[in-house]
């Protein structure tokens, strides 16, 4: 799974997002089998995917990919990770680009909340 994930990878980072797209599938696919539903590779690869999907202009597509990877994170971790504020700040994007103001604008504040719970001001 780990060459599987490391070559995705590669393809993301070269900007071979067709390619990169289908090794992901495959990577969550393989994922599942041996990890089950819930695991960190998962949410990575679901995470490229609606980056993927966002700059392939599928919208609705990214939305519930980063949606799927943002529930995998929340289940893995503990709520409050800069990785799921990351994710929110994502979505908001997102939401943003399908013109969906209100949705935006709370997932903006949901990011900014975990952002806050972990950086709290003031903290000598």
């Amino acid at each position: 799974m780990k060459p599987a994930f490391s070559i995705a990878e590669a393809y993301y980072n070269q900007g071979n997002y067709q390619n990169a797209f289908e090794k992901y599938k495959g990577v969550i696919i393989l994922s599942h089998e041996i990890h089950g539903p819930i695991n960190k590779i998962s949410a990575i690869c679901h995470r490229r995917l609606a980056t993927i999907s966002f700059f392939e202009k599928d919208v609705e597509n990214a939305i519930l990919l980063i949606e799927k990877a943002i529930i995998i994170y929340e289940k893995l971790t503990e709520f409050d990770t800069p990785t799921i504020a990351n994710c929110y700040s994502e979505l908001a994007t997102y939401y943003i680009s399908s013109l969906d103001f209100l949705k935006a604008f709370k997932c903006m504040i949901k990011s900014w909340e975990i952002t806050m719970a972990i950086f709290p001001r003031n903290v000598s």
